[in-house]
């Protein structure tokens, strides 16, 4: 018997529905309740040029949303959509993958398994807002499925290059979404190469072919990349990162990578993922996907430290390293208090971003509100604001300093033909004014929307001869100040 269905007894099936309602009903609250995040909105906006891909990411989750966009004609719901749509699919998956590798399944076990998958905060998280990690983790999912089912079948079975072709499509469809998923694949070739005991694989036909199908997938990446002076492909690769090298810094980014890390992993996940003692009981099909999934955490954690030489790096980039685990996470969480804990964690984390996003910004209760979470507030009262000051001026055009505030003005508007010059960095907004200047002339005037943290610049100062500041905008919530913003008046 196998420590998962050990466990998986001792805790009775109706306290797991309760536990998953509980959890179900968070993520409804967070959906009707939590405003739209920044890069929601830039992607939002995204969805309404579709192209071959873009500036910062694949394409793959954009022309989801609007594929979406056809049949929901509600912006509120459509930001949402893929998200839902992708955490219904992941549930069903689950299921099936826990199934093909757990020989003593049931239902109970099923139960706990989802129960602990959407405790973690990471996975959580990315089910739940519009970021093209959801579709990241569908994707490797599936992937991470039929690759299961490839390794429990023998050489002789005709459907087992058919699981290996399915996982490495899907793997496919992930690194069209998002350049990090990267790292799922280099996991698995690790394994391949260091556990397998079906190393043939990779000395095959099957991987040159694997690889063709991969670059076969990325086409619109790489032709939009080739066309477009390979600005995506330069920005990750170049312009984003930092090679004059100082040891205070790195250390400081690899402690701020670990720091979001382990809580958006969970520190009970985190700590008995590392812990040296052995998980008993484990069978023939369990042990090869614990490998599978260690081969891809600790892939994944090196090459994040040594990119934290370079840039802070961010905890999500680290997502693909947690996806193998899902249907094993009871051989991890391997006892009652483990399982109690991860859950409570899970249910807290998720309270505290329902709060932030949803009803007043949490770090305003001891301090100063962090922008990221400021600036999704007040929108009814500046567009307003904004709208006033355009007829009163006579001007179409809004500018911004952050492309995050200007997405959120433009869904929150409706008024999708704004600008964005970012001083330190480009973004999307960049390639469309350069698409916009080559069949129109630049504009003569404009209203600029500013904050503390981007003021004006000098990529907007050197497009106008005159700007004027016309008034202050003031958001509160009660008698916390949430955000303040400028407002000038731009000519040429």
């Amino acid at each position: 018997m196998s420590q998962a269905l050990k466990v998986g007894n001792k805790i009775k099936t109706y306290y797991l529905l309760s536990a998953l309602s509980l959890l179900l009903l968070q993520k409804i609250i967070f959906l009707f309740v939590a405003a739209p995040l920044p890069d929601e909105a830039y992607y939002w906006l995204w969805a309404k040029n579709i192209d071959l891909s873009y500036f910062d990411h694949p394409p793959l989750s954009i022309w989801f949303q609007s594929l979406l966009g056809i049949i929901i004609t509600d912006k509120n719901l459509l930001i949402r959509a893929v998200p839902i749509t992708c955490f219904i699919l992941f549930m069903v998956i689950v299921y099936f993958w826990t199934e093909s590798v757990v020989t003593s399944f049931s239902l109970n076990i099923y139960l706990q398994s989802l129960v602990l998958a959407l405790s973690l905060p990471i996975l959580s998280i990315f089910l739940t807002i519009s970021f093209p990690d959801c579709v990241v983790i569908l994707c490797l999912s599936l992937s991470g499925f039929f690759f299961s089912r490839f390794l429990r079948l023998s050489k002789n079975q005709v459907s087992r290059i058919t699981f290996w072709y399915l996982s490495v499509f899907f793997f496919s469809l992930a690194m069209l979404t998002k350049y990090n998923s990267v790292l799922f694949g280099l996991g698995i070739l690790i394994f391949l190469i260091f556990y397998s005991k079906q190393k043939t694989i990779i000395f095959s036909r099957h991987l040159i072919i694997a690889i063709i199908l991969i670059a076969i997938i990325q086409i619109p990446v790489i032709g939009w990349n080739i066309t477009n002076e390979f600005l995506s492909f330069r920005f990750h690769l170049k312009d984003r990162l930092e090679f004059s090298i100082h040891l205070d810094q790195v250390l400081k980014q690899i402690l701020v990578f670990f720091l979001g890390f382990i809580i958006s992993f969970s520190p009970f996940f985190f700590l008995n993922t590392l812990s040296p003692r052995k998980t008993l009981s484990l069978n023939s099909l369990e042990d090869e996907q614990k490998k599978v999934a260690s081969s891809i955490f600790i892939s994944t954690l090196i090459f994040c430290c040594f990119l934290s030489i370079f840039i802070t790096v961010q905890y999500y980039w680290a997502l693909p390293s947690i996806i193998a685990f899902i249907p094993i996470l009871l051989n991890i969480l391997n006892t009652a208090g483990r399982f109690v804990g991860l859950f409570i964690f899970g249910i807290f984390l998720n309270t505290i971003l329902i709060i932030n996003y949803g009803v007043t910004p949490v770090s305003g209760l001891w301090g100063p509100v962090d922008r990221e979470t400021g600036i999704i507030f007040g929108w009814k009262q500046i567009t307003k604001e904004i709208s006033t000051l355009k007829e009163i001026n006579n001007i179409r055009n809004v500018l911004f300093s952050d492309y995050r505030v200007g997405s959120l003005y433009a869904f929150h508007s409706g008024d999708i033909n704004i600008d964005v010059f970012m001083k330190d960095r480009d973004t999307q907004f960049d390639y469309w004014r350069k698409k916009r200047l080559d069949k129109a002339p630049s504009f003569n005037k404009a209203l600029i929307v500013v904050d503390n943290q981007f003021p004006i610049n000098s990529k907007i100062e050197k497009h106008f001869k005159d700007i004027q500041l016309i008034k202050n905008i003031e958001i509160k919530k009660g008698s916390v100040a949430i955000k303040s913003y400028k407002l000038y008046v731009a000519n040429n």
